[in-house]
């Protein structure tokens, strides 16, 4: 085991070609489990390689044979291992890289040479090669199997991709300061976890330097190289009594028969340069071969007397290898041994407390540096317990990619005697919801004067007392897997973690936002509580970035800043602050201009793009879709996969306010499904699918289906019962898609459901509230109970700000549901008021089309009942213009044109309004909706202008399907007009005169209630009954109501 490998994703002979490393006497560029073979250092050069070994040179033949005669590569096997390929050689033996066809995986094999310089090495290399394979420990490389073939020791291993510490030092070398060490900090203390297990097990390293760990590419630190390790004596935990070891000068010079010069030791006889032992026990024996046997830089004092290393040794040299990474120096100074001796002797030397370390941290590596090894730590343990908390940052987290590789080392944050090392894992969420915090918090809410703040503050409180428990809980989870069960590779903390922190980051920018007590803030923060990112995700290890690489260590500060600014962009955007989030956002976009970092690009245009939509006019969301279709190019290039399903959801919200075509809207949500499922959606995930599926259909005018989706969301978001408010929202989704289809009972108990859960959880007075309210407002009408719906609507408007009821979409609702519930109260005064603010407001806001339709409607369903008919036709009009060109929503399209054709008909123009109605037929057809007054409402305006066209028997029996759809309802409107229209068409074609005359009188009756505006209509209906009798009656004035939708 005294040969190490180095990884990389070429062979030897690619890297040759591509001039990564050409010389023969150069460490092979290659592969695997332990690592390179000796470090590059001038101070300190390697033995050379030795020359190509009889195995080497098979497998090399074996593969020239194969390439000049096309034929199959015959496997070279050292056991039931084949060898792939050499990855490097020392003077012990080599390493391969091998295939395990038992297990079907790749391995890294290691053959000590033959003619080593060992006696008997096979029983004590067999006895370290069991003790370490009990090690179980991702922090040491993994030993599969030993054994001989062709009498040459084998050890089989586990293959690692990625470079040695001294390497990623070197790299490292140009990042801040303040991030360099907590990175150091964190490599050394994995590379400690896994020392610390050695010795658990029994093994001591005796030859830890930066050289022997190995950072694979996944960002797991592995100990390596345990080609000197030993057994420690079982009791005392060092070696047997009497052992001595042998130290070969190796390091200082390049000679691999260099003289052993021995240190002498207390108690010692003297012993010369180049003089043989006499007393060698086996591991001493094995410590004497001719490989590079220690780096006197990092050896104990002990070590190099003589003595026997142990565990304590193992400390030293990693205490060595810590400051000299943090300093930039080594801690003692000499060229050689006894130089080195006598400088460790006389105490710490180098660097001023000037560098920037922490006072705490000095003082723990200059006991570990102590002379004695009594005065040392018990264990690495105790040394790791002091070296932990440096990884904590004064003044509060580390956000981002720093808060990273502060977790991943998983010590975050816990006390330097605590005995479990996660005790404190979650430690990092009590600053953001301290007790300090949080009575800011409510203090602020209470002076902030509004209805609903207290209210507010109890459902904040409870919401984010879970979810920083639940937080907790999941940090505490993550760093256990990793360091104490050990089923969780560094990597995949790290990735969990990164995950963790953006809820933690968001706590943090809400909670700091909320203690202003700005209104705006306060009105959305529970829906800003319930939009923090969901903790459970992120304990599935496929949703750990899906993909997503992490930043490269030399821009992952700044990404982590930029991060932190987009967090707390969006956490101000949901607090009603959107032109300051979008300023925030926009900053963060320029530093990643500076980065080479895409996806923290792709993150800030989003952020962006959600802001300028947050705007709610036509030309910021136009900008709004080409900035997220920008972040999803690279979002999907970079396999952000999370973003990418982000940003599908937002397209579609986005599209149904812009009123893009229906099919256009469709695809997009079906991109979105495909995204969600991509990163495994939760239930979260899942009910918005379907609610926005549910928008869709609505707008498409396909109830039927809209409901299905609803109830869709509504089993999806009941699965997380702190969801209140989402499920308030499906409860309001399904009932309005159920009020088109005539299910009013059902849809009126929905919105008594929603408003339940509303005021329990924001209060009354909250404008979630009220938008809730102005829906159960909406449905009472719907059930004709007009007064009720009145008092809902008005209650509705004189809760809101001054500034909301003249300038927001819900003030334009209200005045727009005002506005119908006037039209069959009669108050058509009322309803062209109300039609006209809304069109207003709509028009000052930039309200989507299908609003500004239902605000022209609105207006000239009362014009029409006012006998206004150019007006009326002139309001339908416009109102068709915008409905046409949205190309969906078949339902309003079709009353749109009904409409139209009945503006015409009381302008007599029979034959435009024909054309008209038929459209409108054909387009209720296609609909979902099965409203029978609507349907008798068409039927009556066709029988009418058929009848203006003198076409009565094909007019009869529209006009007696009508009737019987209307059946007798109470509503003098809903039949005034089919009952006068029937009477003339049977009165023309000569039939049936007593019904005729029947039909005549209930139509004058009818027209009677409705008042001065059928004042026309009425006097028509007298002539006719004077024509059908000689005895007049004077007749009461009577009016129509127009039509019924």
């Amino acid at each position: 085991m005294g040969t190490s490998q180095k990884t990389t994703s070429t062979s030897t002979a690619s890297a040759t070609n591509g001039g990564s490393r050409t010389e023969v006497d150069t460490p092979a560029p290659a592969a695997a489990g332990e690592l390179e073979l000796r470090p590059h250092d001038s101070q300190f050069p390697t033995l050379p390689e030795p020359a190509i070994s009889p195995m080497s040179s098979s497998v090399y033949k074996e593969q020239v044979r194969a390439a000049l005669f096309q034929k199959r590569v015959e496997p070279v096997r050292v056991g039931r291992f084949i060898l792939l390929e050499r990855l490097g050689a020392g003077s012990m033996g080599e390493i391969y890289a091998a295939y395990d066809d038992r297990l079907d995986r790749r391995i890294a094999l290691k053959l000590v040479r033959h003619g080593a310089n060992i006696a008997a090495p096979d029983e004590l290399m067999l006895r370290e090669a069991k003790a370490l394979a009990q090690v179980n420990h991702p922090n040491v490389v993994q030993i599969y199997d030993a054994g001989t073939h062709d009498g040459r020791l084998f050890i089989a291993m586990e293959l690692i991709r990625g470079q040695t510490l001294t390497r990623w030092l070197g790299e490292a070398a140009h990042l801040p300061r303040p991030y360099r060490r907590r990175e150091i900090l964190r490599r050394f203390i994995s590379a400690g976890r896994g020392l610390e297990a050695a010795h658990a097990a029994g093994v001591a390293h005796r030859d830890f330097k930066p050289d022997n760990v190995l950072v694979g590419e996944d960002g797991r630190v592995c100990v390596v190289d345990f080609g000197l390790a030993r057994v420690l004596d079982e009791e005392t935990g060092g070696a047997a009594d009497g052992e001595r070891t042998v130290i070969v000068d190796a390091d200082f010079t390049n000679a691999e028969t260099a003289p052993i010069d021995l240190v002498e030791s207390a108690g010692d006889s003297d012993t010369k340069a180049g003089l043989e032992v006499p007393r060698l026990t086996a591991a001493t024996r094995l410590t004497r071969t001719g490989t590079v046997m220690g780096t006197p830089r990092f050896m104990a004092p002990e070590q190099i007397r003589g003595g026997v290393p142990d565990q304590r040794s193992d400390q030293f040299s990693f205490c060595v290898a810590l400051y000299h990474a943090l300093y930039g120096a080594f801690p003692f100074t000499g060229e050689r041994p006894q130089e080195l001796l006598s400088s460790i002797e006389t105490g710490v030397h180098g660097v001023e407390h000037s560098a920037g370390v922490a006072a705490r941290l000095r003082k723990a590596l200059c006991r570990g540096l102590s002379v004695e090894p009594s005065e040392r730590f018990a264990s690495m343990g105790e040394l790791l317990a002091a070296l932990e908390p440096g990884l904590r940052r004064r003044g509060g987290w580390i956000a981002g990619a720093v808060l990273l590789v502060v977790v991943a080392a998983g010590v975050l944050l816990w006390p330097a005697r605590a005995a479990d090392p996660c005790a404190s894992a979650g430690a990092a969420m009590d600053s953001p919801w301290s007790t300090e915090r949080q009575d800011a918090i409510h203090r602020a809410l209470s002076q902030s004067g509004l209805p609903y703040a207290e209210t507010t503050w109890r459902g904040v409180k409870q919401r984010l007392d879970r979810y920083t428990k639940d937080w907790r809980a999941e940090a505490t989870s993550a760093c256990r897997a990793t360091h104490i069960e050990h089923v969780q590779s560094e990597q995949q903390l790290d990735r969990r973690m990164l995950c963790l922190q953006r809820g933690r980051a968001g706590v943090e920018a809400l909670s700091s936002e909320l203690s202003n007590g700005a209104p705006e803030a306060i009105q959305n923060a529970i829906d800003a509580v319930d939009s923090l990112p969901e903790l459970r995700v992120c304990s599935r290890p496929e949703n750990m970035m899906f993909g997503l690489e992490p930043p490269p260590p030399t821009v992952a500060h700044d990404v982590a800043e930029i991060r932190e600014q987009l967090t707390r962009a969006s956490v101000v955007q949901q607090l009603g602050r959107t032109e300051e989030a979008l300023e925030i956002a926009r900053k963060a976009r320029m530093k990643t201009e500076q980065l080479k970092y895409r996806p923290v690009r792709a993150e800030a245009l989003v952020q962006i793009a959600r802001a300028l939509d947050g705007a709610q006019t036509a030309a910021a969301r136009s900008q709004a879709e080409a900035l997220y279709f920008e972040a999803l190019d690279i979002a999907e290039a970079e396999r952000h996969d999370q973003l990418a399903a982000v940003i599908w959801s937002h397209l579609v919200r986005l599209a149904l306010v812009m009123d893009s075509d229906t099919r256009q809207v469709h695809a997009w949500w079906r991109r979105n499904e495909a995204a969600v499922r991509r990163i495994g959606n939760s239930a979260r995930d899942d009910a918005r699918l379907h609610y926005f599926l549910s928008e869709i259909y609505l707008f498409d005018g396909k109830y039927a289906e809209a409901a299905d989706a609803a109830r869709h969301a509504i089993a999806d978001i009941s699965r997380v019962p702190e969801q209140q408010l989402e499920l308030s929202r499906c409860y309001d989704a399904l009932a309005i898609a159920l009020v088109p289809q005539g299910q009013l009972d059902e849809a009126l108990v929905l919105h008594q459901s929603a408003l339940k859960i509303a005021n329990d959880v924001l209060g009354p007075s909250h404008p979630d509230t009220i938008k809730l309210q102005i829906n159960y407002g909406l449905a009472l009408w719907k059930q004709g109970k007009l007064d009720r719906a009145r008092t809902e609507l008005e209650a509705a408007l004189s809760s809101m700000p001054p500034r909301d009821r003249d300038s927001s979409l819900d003030g334009g609702l209200v005045h727009s549901h005002l506005s119908e519930v006037s039209y069959y109260q009669d108050k058509l005064d009322d309803a062209v008021q109300h039609g006209n603010a809304a069109q207003r407001i709509y028009q000052r806001i930039g309200a989507p089309a299908q609003r500004r339709a239902e605000a022209y409607m609105n207006v000239a369903n009362a014009e029409l009942k006012r006998q206004n008919f150019a007006d009326a036709l002139a309001m339908y009009q416009q109102a068709l213009a915008l409905r046409e060109h949205l190309d969906r929503d078949p339902y309003q399209l079709g009353v749109n044109e009904g409409g139209v054709a009945e503006a015409l008909v009381r302008l007599a123009r029979y034959d435009d309004a024909m054309s008209h109605v038929r459209k409108a037929e054909g387009i209720l057809a296609r609909s979902s909706a099965r409203d029978p007054a609507t349907q008798a409402w068409i039927l009556t305006v066709h029988g009418e202008a058929l009848v203006g066209q003198h076409q009565l028997a094909e007019a009869v029996p529209m006009l007696e399907q009508a009737l019987a759809l209307l059946g007798g309802a109470p509503d003098p409107g809903n039949q005034v007009y089919a009952t006068w229209a029937l009477a003339r068409a049977l009165h023309g074609l000569g039939r049936e005169p007593a019904r005729v005359r029947q039909l005549a009188d209930s139509a004058h009756a009818m027209f009677a209630k409705l008042g001065a505006t059928g004042a026309r209509d009425r006097d028509a209906v007298s002539q006719l009954i004077d024509r059908l009798s000689p005895v007049r009656t004077s007749p009461t004035p009577a009016t129509r109501d127009g039509k019924t939708r």
